[in-house]
């Protein structure tokens, strides 16, 4: 069957030009559905088949689809038709039965073949040689023309130092495509219609980038991993962490300043005025700049114990929450560390801890390796794991459910476990087969440089052995999210060597991808020093839409408070992070009256008058300052999600407020049911028989 509204849509879409490749069952397709217009479209309708092998028979040899065509013989189900439209062009038959035809629909051109039923086609060159025929033809002349005058590079390949299956000199692994180019590669990739894509870096400038972030400056920050995929303990490690700079403002990185060295095994950087804390080894750590000459002088270590049995299981995705604390992802190689003398032993899962090491909370555990971690507008974490579930979403915390001794449930999926889709057949996945299998990153596109249908509304999560980034529908759905449409791809790239590791909107509004380019990404495709493990390329990207203006960012340190606050009304969801940041180096007896001041001068006319109020509720959590009179404002805001998050932060200053049971009272009525579950957990906090039946 197929809905309305796709009908609609498919049919306006040949009407008005677009070219239309209709293969073997597409005769028999929603036949369940009131739609005798898609029979009209196709030419005819599926109606019975027997099999058989047999070879069709070409009555149109100069129709451009089929002038020097060798046609074939093979096994295939023997369709025969109903409901011939007239006013079709028969380019071969089956002895007596119409076999290929085109056609036109209003504008647009119609192929159909019933040939195709399974490999023994689809395996033919020439099967491949028509359906690249009818593309071309359906497209018309004009657009296949682009695709004549379009200059591809040449691949080149030679045998792999060890070959994956020796008795099998060609296929992935076996012979390895020769690197490109950034020029070249460019010429490779696909990006949807209306946006741009450029490179910001490039080797050798930068080598295996591994993750990115953004300083107070707007200046990129990079994590080049040279250790991966080896073992901890190496003699000299290598890993360093860069900064990135675009000083003549063209859009391409000019100056590079090497912040620290000899780390091993860094997955993650997150800066920060006066340095940046990132992964070492074991360690998470705080590298200061006391200097300010952009390079770290001191390493201080925050807490230890992060796992390393397997390098690609550890600890990634460093990012600030909207309260302040620093979260994170980890793998199955786990945690096991002791902050203000409690233990925190964990496997894959999300994690928090505060910046001064004096806090640490093992938040909900994953299914796998964990490599995907950001927020939605609203406050809410969602994520990825590398195998099979490629987004996900926080529902309820660990703490509450070992409150009362029960086991903490894992974070709920929100995928289908649809599959992925990349243009090219030249990639290595492990299981599950042509699903995300190495999903890496899942940020939410929360700026607004982007057509309105991406705002809050796409997530980006990379697969790297496919080398491309998916780019599905995010949505919220009650009480629960729901990421869809997998099939539509920021970044996909035939070229073999490709492999973005992460994708991050950045302060800009541009979304910013780091490109490990290697032709051997994982641990589990070769020997951990497979010598064609690549130590010297490395590209990030930086996709624009076209016609929109990406913003500049600024200094954010020379900033007096109120631009600051001021900038928080309408900045990306990155730059609003980059200025609470900013701000937390206030004095919080400072920021407090500032924060009143601000709010109380807030235009309640301004459609996005709930939105500053967030902002101000989060800076008021981050410094712990409890405002009352706004979180009752937000516990009554329009915006559901926002009615959510005021919930939660009642239940977090539940012991400072005045009657907190009277707010959850209301909230454990509210309409929408993620406004509901978070009273729910709210009042699990407070330890009493009251808050027992408000619940």
């Amino acid at each position: 069957s197929i809905a309305a509204v796709q009908q609609k849509a498919l049919l306006d879409f040949a009407r008005k030009g677009g070219g239309c490749v209709l293969l073997h069952c597409a005769s028999g397709c929603f036949r369940k559905s009131k739609f005798d217009q898609y029979v009209t479209l196709l030419g005819a309708q599926f109606k019975s088949h027997q099999t058989g092998v047999f070879r069709a028979r070409i009555v149109k040899p100069d129709h451009p689809i089929m002038k020097g065509w060798e046609g074939f013989e093979c096994w295939d189900e023997t369709y025969v038709h109903q409901r011939h439209e007239a006013g079709r062009e028969v380019l071969q038959m089956r002895e007596n039965e119409p076999w290929t035809w085109v056609h036109r629909y209003g504008a647009g051109r119609v192929f159909y073949t019933a040939s195709g039923h399974d490999h023994r086609c689809w395996d033919l060159p020439q099967y491949h040689d028509i359906i690249h025929r009818a593309v071309r033809w359906t497209a018309g002349d004009d657009k296949a023309g682009l695709v004549d005058r379009l200059v591809l590079p040449k691949l080149t390949y030679r045998p792999a130092a060890v070959p994956k299956d020796p008795d099998n000199p060609v296929g992935t692994l076996n012979e390895i495509q020769d690197p490109l180019s950034p020029e070249e590669s460019l010429k490779l990739a696909q990006i949807p219609a209306g946006f741009e894509l450029k490179v910001f870096a490039r080797e050798p400038m930068i080598v295996n980038p591994i993750a990115i972030g953004w300083d107070h400056r707007g200046r990129l920050w990079v994590v080049e991993a040279f250790d991966y995929p080896h073992k901890i303990g190496i003699e000299k490690p290598r890993d360093r962490i860069k900064i990135l700079e675009d000083t003549d403002r063209d859009g391409v990185a000019d100056k590079v300043t090497v912040f620290a060295e000899g780390l091993n095994i860094c997955t993650s950087v997150l800066p920060m005025p006066g340095g940046a804390i990132a992964t070492d080894g074991k360690d998470m750590v705080y590298l200061v700049d006391k200097d300010g000459d952009d390079r770290a002088d001191e390493r201080r270590v925050i807490w230890s114990g992060i796992g390393l049995r397997d390098t690609h299981a550890c600890t990634s995705n460093l990012r600030y929450g909207f309260d302040g604390w620093i979260y994170a992802t980890v793998g199955y190689s786990g945690l096991d560390t002791v902050v203000a003398g409690k233990v925190h032993k964990s496997s894959q899962g999300v994690f928090r801890f505060k910046e001064d090491g004096s806090d640490f909370e093992i938040i909900q555990n994953t299914s796998n390796n964990t490599w995907g971690l950001s927020f939605t507008e609203e406050g809410d974490l969602v994520g990825s794991t590398a195998n099979g579930n490629p987004s996900w979403y926080l529902t309820i915390p660990n703490r509450y459910f070992e409150m009362v001794g029960r086991k903490p449930q894992k974070v709920a999926r929100a995928d289908q476990q649809e599959p992925l889709y990349p243009i090219t057949g030249d990639y290595f996945q492990n299981n599950p087969k042509e699903q995300c299998s190495s999903g890496a990153g899942h940020a939410i596109y929360t700026a607004r440089r982007f057509p309105e249908t991406w705002w809050n509304k796409r997530a980006l999560i990379c697969e790297p052995p496919m080398h491309l980034v998916a780019a599905p529908r995010h949505e919220n759905r009650g009480d629960s999210f729901s990421t869809t449409r997998f099939e539509s791809n920021l970044y996909a790239s035939a070229d073999a060597w490709s492999a973005p590791v992460a994708a991050e909107v950045g302060p800009d509004g541009a979304v910013w991808i780091a490109d490990w380019y290697n032709p051997i990404i994982g641990h589990y495709q070769a020997s951990l020093r497979h010598p064609d493990r690549d130590k010297v390329h490395g590209r990030i990207w930086r996709v624009t839409a076209k016609g929109k203006k990406t913003a500049i960012p600024v200094n954010l340190e020379v900033l007096p408070t109120r631009v600051l606050l001021d900038r928080l009304k309408s900045a990306p969801l990155k730059e609003r992070e980059r200025i609470r940041i900013a701000l937390s180096r206030h004095n919080s007896e400072f920021m407090a009256p500032e924060l009143r001041s601000w709010v109380h001068r807030l235009d309640e006319s301004d459609p996005n008058h709930e939105h500053h109020l967030f902002e101000a509720l989060c800076l008021h959590e981050w410094n712990e300052s409890v405002n009352q009179p706004l979180l009752e404002q937000l516990l009554n805001a329009k915006n559901p999600l926002a009615r959510a998050y005021a919930t939660r932060v009642a239940g977090r200053w539940h012991d400072r407020l005045e009657e907190p049971l009277s707010y959850l009272e209301k909230s454990i009525r509210d309409p929408h049911p993620r406004v509901r579950l978070e009273a729910v957990v709210a009042a699990s906090q407070l330890d009493s028989a009251a808050a027992m039946v408000v619940a």
